[in-house]
């Protein structure tokens, strides 16, 4: 009897000793910018994302990373993405040691769900604005399984909305508007739908430069709306270009604009963009700050 109870006592804890290192069990990054482990973007995506947080870290100073994983049972016990975002992003250290001015997404895409972690350096209101990011631009993206647009927007809008503007010493920034708001449409609503909705009702998708976006409208949710993607300013390798997309519903007055910086060209983009090489992240860390949702 003696014996079997100090077997017993040592099976205990061995299990005790194994199952914690089992639970912080966390995927590793292959890559500074991009690690899609759950095969949920396309090539060209990733190259892109790549490309943007590659200039962000070099020629702003604020790393960022996109993570995706199959599910988070692969990586121990953990079911809530905010904690899983939290120990991934304090692992990988994001972000700069003296600034903690990180920013992580991450997707579990068997668990439907995905977070966006901020380092601890950022206020509150940044955390509001993350849920902004969630709810107007990732969530409805992915809802319709578009994961591209919803990752390239959402990491878009962290960058423009949450690490330029701390970046540049806001504290307090304006949180964003809903850009579904049919008040804030009914001007230019009516300019598109007497003008340019109305061109590009009757002459589709063959007029250079637009195509059929695929998402329903937002505000009547008709199929068809139509997205034209204009470069009004080219990159070089001195100097980042402006893209502008805009999109319109032939069926109401639905219309929305959004501009993306490109990034410089550089002789050396696709050596840093790889993340090898030995590079690491800036050892920041986040205390929870950020917003989580479904789809």
């Amino acid at each position: 009897m003696t014996r079997f109870l100090a077997a017993l006592v040592v099976a205990l804890g061995l299990l005790a000793v194994s199952l914690p290192s089992q639970a912080q069990t966390l995927p590793e990054y292959e890559n500074l910018y991009v690690n899609d482990y759950a095969d949920m973007l396309s090539p060209e995506i990733q190259e892109t994302l790549r490309r943007k947080l590659n200039y962000l870290r070099e020629d702003i100073g604020t790393e960022m990373s996109i993570l995706t994983v199959t599910d988070m049972a692969s990586y121990g016990d953990r079911t809530d993405i905010a904690d899983f975002a939290t120990a991934v992003f304090n692992k990988w250290g994001i972000g700069k040691a003296e600034r903690n001015d990180g920013l992580l997404l991450v997707i579990s895409k068997n668990d439907r769900t995905f977070s966006i972690e901020v380092g601890s350096g950022y206020p509150p209101i940044y955390d509001d604005i993350s849920e902004d990011i969630i709810q107007f631009y990732i969530t409805p993206a992915f809802k319709d399984g578009d994961f591209d647009d919803g990752v390239l927007d959402g990491a878009d809008k962290m960058i423009s909305l949450i690490a330029l503007p701390f970046n540049g010493g806001e504290l307090s920034p304006e949180r964003p508007k809903n850009p579904n708001d049919i008040a804030d449409l009914i001007f230019w609503g009516m300019a598109i739908f007497f003008g340019g909705s109305v061109v590009a009702a009757v002459l589709g998708p063959k007029l250079s430069g637009f195509q059929f976006a695929r998402k329903p409208c937002p505000q009547c949710g008709q199929k068809g709306m139509v997205r034209k993607t204009t470069t009004l300013q080219s990159a070089t390798t001195s100097d980042t270009g402006l893209r502008e997309t805009n999109i319109t519903c032939p069926n109401c007055s639905y219309f929305n604009v959004t501009q993306f910086i490109i990034p410089r060209v550089s002789d050396t983009d696709d050596n840093n963009s790889s993340g090898s090489g030995g590079s690491s992240f800036g050892g920041g860390s986040s205390s929870g700050g950020g917003a989580s949702g479904k789809w």
